[in-house]
């Protein structure tokens, strides 16, 4: 563990720190399961910090409040009793002293990890909303704590029967790319694939467990877990997304950065539909569709070979193909003229307020190997300051694009948060298309509270 503590603390890049503090991360999985045996909020915090992201945390824009620090003697007992002896302890204070002060002054400043804290953290819930925080315990058994701005319940391990670790390992050989296969059927004497049961099969013994729905939810996983289709759980003989307004947020430092500060940027609302000279069919027919309804709302069309010009915009809206690659993970984007790589089209969007991509698989969060960071679009638009984002994690469908975006747009455009704007067009796909492969496909990553006007 010293070894690996040395390595963090001589890293070069935060990439490499991503992979050399791996080691340090099973500390702060004992610290998941001992918070919940303890019933101690404070440790479940900071230890869902270490293993939700933590690289991503450290790249964010400095901000003056993260909450009043841990008192260091109860951080040492904390450790202490989940690290088994007192050099493990001591060794784990020194993880947590790496991490606080890995950045150095002329980059971009630290969200520090060790000063996440419950009164932080209610301090930038919104009323009417809860944060449901998810990790794991060692053994893979699902942990959570639900706040809220006055009060919070757990943290506690939920059951085996409400969260199957076994059958989220089936889970993921198939899904969510199987969720694509769905479409619109017009024939009555053709089967619906997926059908509603199948997708209810699926996730069961997949779900976060009971309690009663709030308007609002935001959801902070695990990175393992980041992009998962929460919104999908059954609660109260219907889904979790129709009765909240859910999205997820990537980290608890990055949640409280975000929403400490206000969003710097135009006031532009811009949309990419491909290359105007590419004449693949999918895109001329989402142009034909979807540019009535972003005129109306005022949108500038860039008619570039690029998404050029779009990055700061308050809005932008990007329609291409989307492609996976190795262990069918998000890969390129490409409007069938020419592919860009996930890295590279972020930066062309990067400081937007509020970034819609109808763009197959691209809400896809799949854990980076060797590290406890995610990879694909949504994470590298986190990584560019984006601040939230909507993305489908399977396969989209063009008839829900064209059934999505006029209702959100409107509710949007009339001084909605993102995250509300979302879920009434949920609605309105839903009323359509039943199936949750449709009106489920679209999801809120990032400050779902973002507001346009």
């Amino acid at each position: 563990m010293l070894t690996a503590i040395q390595r963090v603390a001589s890293a070069n890049s935060l990439d490499d720190l991503a992979f050399q503090i791996k080691p340090i991360l099973g500390l702060a999985e004992n610290a998941v399961q001992a918070a919940c045996q303890q019933n101690d909020i404070e440790l479940f915090i900071l230890a869902s910090s270490l293993v939700s992201q933590p690289i991503l945390s450290l790249q964010l824009q400095p901000q003056a409040d993260q909450g009043a620090p841990l008192d260091s003697t109860k951080v040492q007992a904390w450790f202490s009793s989940i690290a088994g002896n007192s050099h493990d302890s001591i060794r784990l204070m020194d993880a947590q002293s790496v991490f606080k002060n890995i950045a150095a002054p002329s980059q971009k400043s630290t969200a520090k990890l060790g000063e996440v804290s419950l009164n932080a953290l209610q301090r930038v819930t919104q009323q009417d909303e809860s944060l449901l925080i998810l990790a794991r315990a060692p053994n893979g058994n699902l942990c959570r704590a639900l706040i809220n701005r006055t009060d919070f319940v757990g943290p506690e391990t939920l059951p085996s029967a409400t969260w199957s670790p076994s059958k989220y390992k089936d889970w993921r050989t198939s899904y969510p790319r199987a969720y694509g296969r769905w479409d619109p059927v017009s024939d009555p004497f053709r089967q619906e694939e997926p059908s509603i049961e199948d997708v209810n099969r699926s996730l069961e013994s997949l779900s976060v467990g009971r309690f009663a729905p709030p308007a609002s939810l935001c959801i902070i996983p695990e990175a393992s877990l980041f992009g998962f289709p929460f919104h999908l759980a059954g609660l109260e003989q219907d889904y979790l997304g129709t009765l909240s307004q859910v999205s997820s947020a990537p980290s608890i430092p990055w949640l409280i950065n975000v929403r400490s500060q206000l969003w710097a940027g135009s006031e532009s609302r811009k949309v990419w539909l491909g290359s105007p000279s590419s004449e693949d069919w999918t895109l001329f027919y989402l142009r034909d569709r979807l540019l009535p309804s972003l005129n109306e709302h005022h949108f500038e069309v860039i008619d570039q070979e690029f998404p050029v010009g779009l990055e700061n915009s308050k809005i932008a809206v990007v329609a291409s193909h989307g492609g996976t690659g190795l262990l069918d993970r998000f890969r390129t984007v490409t409007d069938k003229m020419r592919a860009y790589g996930a890295e590279e089209f972020a930066h062309s969007l990067e400081r937007c307020g509020c970034v819609v991509l109808f763009i197959c698989n691209a809400g896809r969060g799949d854990p980076q190997i060797g590290s406890s960071e995610t990879v694909g679009l949504v994470s590298e638009l986190l990584r560019v300051n984006v601040r939230s984002i909507i993305a489908s994690a399977w396969p989209l469908h063009v008839k829900v694009t064209e059934a999505w975006l006029p209702p959100f747009l409107e509710h949007l455009l009339s001084g909605q948060m993102v995250g509300y704007a979302a879920h009434m067009a949920l609605h309105e796909v839903r009323r359509k298309y039943p199936n949750p492969c449709a009106w489920g496909a679209l999801q809120v990553f990032g400050d779902a509270t973002f507001r346009l006007i």
